[in-house]
């Protein structure tokens, strides 16, 4: 939700056919959808996979495989800016997977096969930092899937297909301050 709408993102399997939308709804009953964003931002991207409020915006993560996830946002639902260079400056970060608000800031997560995940934080909605890279010290967490704000501390979601999924947490989001809760799949 969002300035009193409900919005909904899609991923377009084909994305030559067109890329991903957004669509919004004061009400959420059949009918009520009005598209406010199309064909991928005209950026490639083929799927809105992560939104949040934060700061009076709307944030998007996107999937645009080949030049690394982008973060959009808007103020007023329709008119989209991108407030990141793309994959934030790796195209290997394919994808922004998760967007999440602790300590008063956005935290956003991607999806990195490379060299594995990473997690990127805002103040400002604009500049961003990094806060972890390397997935953890293994390229196969490649997914920043989940960022759960949780009892003070932000814990992560980490997809890996290897041995498992893992839980990580923090009491600061800061680099360096993360310890594993749960790995090899719980």
């Amino acid at each position: 939700p969002f300035n009193g709408y409900l919005y909904a993102g899609t991923w377009v399997g084909d994305p030559t056919v067109h890329g991903a939308e957004i669509w919004r709804s004061s009400t959420g009953n059949n009918g009520s959808w009005s598209r406010v964003a199309s064909n991928g931002f005209d950026s490639g991207n083929d799927a809105i996979l992560t939104m949040k409020a934060f700061d009076g915006y709307l944030y998007v993560g996107t999937g645009p495989i080949s030049t690394g996830g982008q973060v959009w946002r808007t103020s007023d639902g329709v008119n989209w800016l991108q407030v990141n260079v793309g994959g934030f400056g790796n195209a290997e970060n394919s994808r922004v997977v998760s967007l999440e608000i602790f300590g008063g800031k956005l935290y956003a997560g991607t999806s990195n096969s490379s060299t594995g995940g990473e997690i990127w934080r805002t103040s400002n909605g604009t500049s961003w930092e990094r806060v972890l890279q390397g997935g953890f010290g293994s390229v196969d967490n490649r997914y920043m899937a989940g960022l759960i704000p949780f009892r003070g501390d932000l814990f992560v979601l980490v997809g890996n297909f290897a041995t498992g999924p893992e839980v990580w947490r923090s009491s600061t989001g800061d680099s360096g301050s993360w310890r594993r809760v749960i790995d090899t799949g719980f």
